[in-house]
């Protein structure tokens, strides 16, 4: 067996004009830092992805990241089968932080398909056929007219289901958003809300019973 071609790329990934990644939890993110695997051997090539400035959802800063990712490139025994390697996963990435973990769980498992010539998902079971699933689409928190004109670019392009980010500002404020939906649209789309775990049991209920009236789907 030949040893595996490893390396680490990394990327910024940055959102069209000045939109922006905006939660209760996490603050205006400007960009997504990337960290991509990439496994060569002959023609078959996997690649993982994880994102690295999410210290706000794991509390692992983006510098942590990306050392246990260096660390683990140093340390894995790339020699062996990349069958065995995912197959034996559980034991030897212990040590690693779970971005890392998931980051080579990915990677391993894209080259494992693509060098039997199968999809990923068909090689964990799936049927042949594409896989199609309906998504939301979130609002983050950004001016009311940039809300607004986000939700409708949405709903011309299709999208049904909208989920606003909550609890970034002013409750009234999240309320005036949700109902400003409702009214333009009517029952043509879902709503959902997500406060980022910002409000407390009591609060959130009474929270919650100020927006039931708008019929949230969650």
């Amino acid at each position: 067996m030949r040893r595996l071609r490893v390396s680490l790329h990394s990327a910024e990934l940055h959102y069209a004009g000045d939109f922006a990644l905006h939660t209760a939890s996490s603050g205006r993110i400007e960009h997504l830092s990337e960290i991509y695997l990439r496994l060569v051997d002959g023609d078959a090539v996997g690649i993982g992805e994880v994102r690295a400035n999410i210290a706000y959802l794991n509390g692992l800063a983006e510098e942590t990241v990306l050392d246990h990712a260096l660390v683990a490139l140093r340390s894995v025994d790339w020699a062996r089968d990349p069958a065995d390697l995912l197959a034996t996963m559980p034991d030897w990435s212990k040590p690693l932080v779970a971005p890392v973990r998931t980051l080579i769980d990915c990677a391993l498992h894209d080259f494992l398909a693509r060098r039997e010539g199968v999809t990923v998902a068909a090689r964990l079971g799936g049927g042949p056929g594409r896989a199609i699933s309906k998504t939301n689409q979130t609002l983050f928190w950004s001016s009311f007219d940039d809300f607004i004109g986000r939700a409708q670019a949405y709903v011309d392009r299709g999208y049904t289901d909208l989920k606003v980010r909550v609890a970034a500002g002013d409750f009234a404020e999240d309320l005036r958003r949700v109902v400003a939906l409702r009214n333009w649209f009517g029952d043509r789309i879902k709503i959902a809300a997500d406060a980022n775990g910002q409000w407390g049991g009591c609060e959130a209920r009474e929270k919650l019973d100020a927006l039931s009236a708008y019929s949230l789907s969650y």
